[in-house]
């Protein structure tokens, strides 16, 4: 009798006729839910139709996400395609650094963060197109010895040649000759990033995250996806892990903490007048985000 139940069981799983869980990844998303979600803690910015003309926009640079237009900066698909879910989750759960927008996760709960997300989606009609294919990039793994001064020189060579100093300057501190004048699409000013504060690089801050941005580029923005050089030949995919491991290489190993309370040292001397005096080596750094 119990063999023939469990054979019932087997045979009706097989059918079809019992529902299996849905993974993860494929977890049922309420955007009538996800509305609620969204007016009470994201229209503040985003604006009640998601054209990112909440009442708090105005005090914030870089402006609001604009949903309307379906145009996201950080993507794993190439440029001018629709993030997938995967991608607006991660933004969702994590947020941005750089910018105002906070991570969610541990503030909302998986299915409300799922349920905004969906409902997201609506604001703009090409999530409904079903002939977009929305496929991530294959990115390579990164290669080994990113950090010797060979591959460090050869990331600075085609940081040169490809015209990453127009924008963020010659040393990466965001003082191009083109940083004062750039703009979003929409006509807002942005900023080119510095490139010596990787902890607020929207994406990510490691070697993997900054070779992702120049693969997919950062729509919306003057900041291109250079896939099209591999593409070209005028650059190897491993050229470009070169150059991605050489921004990271600008900033420090370690985000700087900031601090409450300040200790400084009583000397008996003189302070030195000169930022490279060695006296300054033997007091604590403390950084002030202005």
């Amino acid at each position: 009798m119990i063999e023939r139940t469990l054979m019932r069981v087997t045979l009706l799983v097989a059918a079809g006729t019992v529902p299996l869980p849905a993974p993860r990844s494929l977890a049922a998303q309420d955007p009538t839910a996800g509305k609620k979600v969204y007016v009470k803690w994201c229209a503040g910015c985003h604006g009640d139709d998601g054209a990112g003309d909440g009442p708090a926009a105005n005090a914030m640079l870089p402006r609001p996400r604009n949903f309307t237009g379906a145009i996201y900066k950080i993507r794993s698909t190439a440029s001018g395609q629709l993030p997938t879910d995967a991608d607006l989750l991660r933004a969702i759960d994590e947020g941005l650094s750089g910018s105002a927008m906070p991570a969610w996760k541990g503030r909302l709960s998986d299915a409300e963060r799922r349920n905004v997300m969906a409902y997201l989606k609506t604001f703009s009609s090409f999530f409904a197109d079903t002939s977009q294919h929305v496929v991530p990039l294959k990115f390579s793994s990164v290669p080994g010895g990113g950090s010797s001064a060979a591959a460090l020189k050869e990331g600075r060579q085609f940081y040169d040649s490809i015209g990453c100093r127009k924008c963020h300057g010659d040393q990466g501190r965001g003082d191009g000759p083109s940083a004062p004048t750039l703009k979003d699409d929409a006509g807002f000013p942005i900023f080119a990033a510095d490139l010596h504060e990787n902890w607020r690089f929207r994406g990510g801050s490691g070697v993997e995250a900054i070779y992702h941005r120049l693969r997919t580029g950062l729509d919306g923005t003057p900041m291109p996806s250079f896939s099209d050089l591999i593409d070209q030949k005028f650059l190897t995919d491993e050229q470009l892990w070169r150059l991605a491991q050489y921004v990271r290489s600008l900033s420090p190993a370690k985000a700087p903490e900031v601090r409450d309370v300040i200790h400084a040292p009583q000397i008996a001397r003189t302070l030195p007048l000169s930022p490279d005096d060695s006296a300054w080596a033997r007091v604590d750094r403390y950084w002030f985000p202005l």
